[in-house]
């Protein structure tokens, strides 16, 4: 499933990455990949997506640009 959103706001991009790894960060998303414009957040595994029944809990990638 791909979703898109686009918000404005009168942060730096400094803070608002800054606010973007730190929610993550509480839903126990790992930093995978940093780099100028790009945000890769990675949770779970394959072994869990199998002995669980809440999608909440699958395997997720997040990118963020």
């Amino acid at each position: 499933m791909n979703f898109k959103n686009q918000v404005k706001s009168e942060l730096s991009n400094t803070e608002l990455i800054n606010l973007i790894i730190t929610f993550f960060d509480i839903y126990n998303f790992k930093l995978h990949t940093r780099d100028q414009s790009t945000l890769i957040f990675k949770r779970g595994s394959l072994l869990k997506n199998m002995v669980t029944f809440n999608p909440l809990n699958w395997r997720s990638n997040i990118l963020s640009k």
